[in-house]
């Protein structure tokens, strides 16, 4: 069940309407790397970069959920920021 509720949220998140800030389905790149933000499901690549699949109630996906290109987060002793959420 749990498989089938992961992939149930990754169709809406392909179904989520593209956005100028971090919220479900938003792919985000950071100062730290690329983000995917709906379900917490580990890491793939995408050609050949990394991309971490994030739940929006994680530690991460509560910090940026809501930030916009060229906002920053406090993040562990950090301010990594937001650098584009592609359309």
């Amino acid at each position: 069940s749990e498989t089938n509720a992961n992939l149930d949220a990754l169709d809406r998140m392909a179904a989520a309407p593209l956005r100028d800030k971090v919220g479900f389905g938003s792919l985000v790149e950071t100062t730290l790397g690329w983000y995917l933000v709906g379900v917490s499901l580990g890491e793939l690549e995408s050609h050949g970069v990394p991309v971490r699949l994030i739940s929006l109630m994680s530690p991460f996906g509560i910090a940026i959920k809501g930030k916009g290109e060229g906002d920053s987060i406090a993040w562990r002793g950090t301010s990594p920021g937001i650098l584009q959420l592609p359309r």
